[in-house]
């Protein structure tokens, strides 16, 4: 009987063969492991071949008697114990508000993804927090979305709203209020032309609309009809903003959208004014605002520059 010697090719794709299923064997392994150690309330993230994590989830509550979780990550070292790497709130959309609570903690193209959900009325927002695993076993917020669903609506609109965010939000810095704070301060309204392009120059007696997407806020029974109130002030560059006037709007489709003629307001305390009027013989002014709604002001629209 003649035996076939083996190929080199075929000692390798063996040998690949029989990695590939031990890796998957150990994943498998550690996952059991992480879900018998720590129990139901927690979650097994498989970030890549070095970085096993285990996240506990822990009800607590304040002295008000509301409820919220904390979270808490470890991660797996070599000798199948765990270090601590930190803990974060559950976070919450509104000052006063605690959500609906944690959905599912997965991976996600090698992030840790936190999904929360939080509804009342007519509306659904799916809250998604975006952290990111570092070298140095830190864990840093690197993007956050929300989707908005209205529940009344045969065909759900699952469009997702990115929200700005700063560069040093790490882990143990994510507190109830982060995304309240974050909503706040880095959701702007903004300037449209008759066309509805976003615009930074105008001239005196141009039509323009100043627009804003409520949906920032926490969510509200009834956004659409509510009232809105738009201040708009020619800046300075002393920070002591002169105002020009306000103006009244009512949401629609979750957005405001109010129109404004651009009118001439004399510039004649900023810092470069009485050079500009010796080189002109005027001053152009440089117009923002920010919008008053369900008790939330916005963060402040970028400059509407004249000429």
């Amino acid at each position: 009987m003649k035996y076939l010697k083996p190929s080199i090719i075929h000692c390798i794709t063996f040998f690949f063969f029989i990695n590939i299923v031990f890796a998957q064997a150990e994943a498998e392994y550690i996952e059991k492991e992480f879900n018998r150690w720590a129990g139901d309330d927690s979650y097994s993230i498989v970030l890549n071949e070095d970085v096993y994590l285990q996240i506990l989830v822990t009800d607590v509550t304040d002295s008000l008697g509301k409820s919220s979780q904390i979270l808490s990550f470890y991660k797996k070292n070599i000798d199948n114990s765990f270090s601590f790497i930190g803990s974060m709130e559950s976070i919450a959309l509104g000052i006063e508000d605690y959500g609906e609570g944690l959905q599912f903690i997965y991976k996600h193209n090698n992030f840790i993804v936190i999904q929360q959900s939080f509804g009342a009325g007519r509306f659904l927002i799916i809250s998604k927090l975006y952290l990111d695993f570092e070298n140095d076993n830190t864990i840093k917020l690197v993007r956050y979305t929300e989707e908005h669903i209205n529940r009344f609506i045969e065909d759900k609109d699952f469009a997702e709203i990115e929200y700005e965010i700063p560069n040093n939000i790490y882990l143990n810095n994510i507190t109830r209020d982060t995304v309240y704070k974050l909503r706040q301060s880095k959701t702007k309204p903004w300037w449209e032309d008759s066309n509805g392009q976003a615009i930074t120059k105008a001239l005196v007696g141009d039509e323009v609309y100043l627009c804003f997407d409520v949906r920032y806020r926490a969510y509200a029974d009834d956004v659409d009809g509510a009232p809105a109130t738009i201040k708009i002030v020619e800046k300075d560059a002393d920070g002591k903003d002169d105002p020009v006037t306000t103006l009244s709007a009512v949401v629609s489709g979750g957005k405001i959208k109010c129109q404004w003629q651009v009118t001439y307001t004399a510039d004649d305390d900023d810092a470069d004014s009485l050079k500009e009027l010796e080189e002109k013989g005027y001053t152009l002014p440089e117009y923002a605002f920010v919008v008053e709604c369900g008790g939330a002001t916005s963060g402040e629209s970028g400059v509407l520059e004249v000429y």
